[in-house]
């Protein structure tokens, strides 16, 4: 994900690093262009754009625990825990949610990684993915039941 996020910045670099925002933000190109995880890189460029004084509190802008509070309608909550991106101390902050909202759902998986759930393999992926079908499956049967 680093190197991908690093490919869209050097595809837009003349937009990114003007000179002027290179010298607003504290921003060096160089130490972008070499960051080597997604941390780093929001350390060097992410935080210093968006003006968050740390990586840590820009994470906890960026958090969905910060504004589970705003929930008032049902929701279900979909974790896989070999997510890359979600550490799997956070997972505990949707389960504890639904144990104190009733019109809420966590369902825990052990394999689907960031946006995954994909079926049928790396190369031929099926069309229609196991998130795909679950949530089709979980609205089928709230439908049912009203």
């Amino acid at each position: 994900m680093t190197e991908n996020m690093r490919s869209v910045i050097i595809r837009h670099k003349e937009a990114l690093f003007t000179e002027e925002v290179k010298r607003k933000c504290n921003i060096e190109e160089r130490r972008v262009l070499s960051a080597a995880t997604l941390p780093e890189l929001d350390e060097v460029y992410t935080r210093r754009i968006f003006g968050f004084r740390s990586v840590e509190e820009l994470y906890r802008n960026d958090s969905s625990a910060s504004y589970m509070h705003n929930i008032h309608i049902p929701i279900v909550f979909i974790n896989a825990r070999d997510d890359p991106l979600v550490h799997p101390d956070l997972l505990g902050i949707p389960e504890a949610f639904v144990k104190t909202h009733s019109n809420s759902l966590y369902i825990e998986t052990d394999h689907g990684g960031h946006l995954g759930y994909y079926d049928g393999g790396y190369v031929m992926p099926q069309a229609v993915t196991w998130l795909d079908r679950t949530v089709v499956s979980l609205v089928t049967a709230l439908a049912n039941n009203q």
